[in-house]
């Protein structure tokens, strides 16, 4: 019995990250359609602008209804619309703008919602004694992101598949992981262990800025995801640039999700032997050393060892941070708290996106994944200086 709710969260976000591989296609999309590099950047800014407004919105909503479940299920139904619209709307800058903006805001928040369901359901299981683990769990998502890129560059490449179609798949994607998350009723033990609707005043979502660890970590965080929160957007024009078509996108995205699945169970390990500053210190320098490597490729050989070294060590990210965030809020905030860090990665984002689009005008697409690995290695000091202040502050105050 023990193994069903395993099966079941492993199998919602296997389909949830078979959906989202779609998104691996959005630029090549645009591309597709004479959108120029300064119209990309400008589509790719304010949808990181909606990922801000939507993600923590929704959060405290999720907190407050105590049903993740319903609020998901809200989010992939307009998720498939949005997408079904979207070819339909390409031959609009305006429509385009809006519709990519609000696809992304919902993205955002169903994969925040997702990823803290699943992660309460294992610490509640873990409290009534099961041996439950995130990683696995975890791993049904990289590997259903890797295998929907393999098969959507496979179908690209030998027959024709257009980027309109995958556009159409992906939505029909949406409503199939709806219908999953609605057969999940039996398994969302949350509500059962705390059926308790909170009001506003009772949640106290401020607290979460008063929460020195929570808010140094996210600080550090935003910077560290820019490799993944803005800087694969440009990975189309770097493919270009070395010789190779777009279409090749999503093979990329099959490249860093396969490593991705191997990197969670070393982290939970590192982390339950080590705590978390040393798989932070691995991954924050190997995906510095990964975007530096790319700036230097003049291969396709080079730019798919550069995305190896990044799926694997972003991999090792994707898992540690949710980790530690969910272990320094309090367990009635814990999705306002995750979808918070979300917006503030895509505040990085929506300045990565327009400094991306200047930058590129001027140096090329390299320039941006040198930004990236610059502000990756910013993230890693700051870091540990937070965390030494941290532990400084924790000394003055127990003297």
């Amino acid at each position: 019995m023990r193994k069903r709710p395993v099966i079941y969260y492993t199998l919602m976000l296997f389909i949830i990250s078979v959906m989202f591989a779609g998104e691996l296609f959005y630029v090549p999309h645009f591309i597709e359609n004479g959108y120029t590099d300064q119209e990309i950047s400008l589509i790719l800014s304010l949808q990181a602008a909606t990922a801000i407004l939507f993600p923590p919105l929704i959060g405290v909503i999720s907190d407050k209804v105590r049903s993740k479940r319903l609020v998901l299920m809200t989010g992939l139904i307009l998720y498939s619309a949005l997408l079904a619209m979207k070819p339909v709307l390409i031959g609009s800058f305006a429509l385009s703008l809006l519709s990519a903006a609000l696809i992304n805001g919902d993205g955002s928040f169903i994969a925040s919602i997702s990823e803290t369901w699943c992660m309460e359901e294992v610490s509640i299981a873990n409290s009534r004694g099961s041996d439950m683990s995130y990683s696995p769990i975890r791993s049904g998502s990289s590997f259903g992101y890797a295998l929907m890129g393999l098969i959507y560059t496979l179908l690209a490449a030998r027959a024709g598949l257009s980027n309109t179609s995958i556009m159409i798949m992906t939505s029909a994607l949406a409503i199939t992981a709806f219908l999953i998350v609605l057969l999940g009723k039996r398994f969302e033990t949350v509500s059962v262990h705390e059926q308790k609707r909170y009001s506003l005043k009772e949640l106290r979502p401020t607290r979460l800025l008063r929460n020195y660890h929570y808010i140094t970590f996210i600080i550090a965080y935003a910077l560290m995801h820019s490799s993944i929160s803005f800087g694969q957007n440009y990975l189309s024009q770097l493919l270009e640039d070395v010789g190779m078509s777009t279409s090749y996108s999503g093979m990329m995205g099959f490249i860093r999700a396969i490593v991705e699945i191997p990197s969670f169970f070393l982290t939970q390990r590192l982390i339950r032997k080590k705590g978390y500053t040393l798989p932070i210190v691995i991954s924050t320098v190997m995906m510095a050393v990964s975007n530096l490597l790319t700036v230097i490729a003049g291969s396709f050989t080079l730019v798919v060892i550069a995305q190896l070294l990044l799926g694997f060590f972003s991999g090792m990210m994707f898992l540690f941070a949710p980790m530690y965030i969910y272990d320094h809020v309090p367990n009635n905030l814990s999705a306002t708290a995750q979808t918070l860090a979300s917006a503030l990665i895509n505040c990085v984002a929506v300045i990565g996106n327009l400094l991306s689009g200047y930058l590129i005008g001027l140096y090329g697409a390299r320039s941006v994944f040198f930004l990236c690995g610059t502000l990756t290695l910013i993230s890693l000091i700051l870091f540990l200086l937070f965390n030494l202040a941290g532990r400084k502050k924790e000394t003055v105050d127990e003297a």
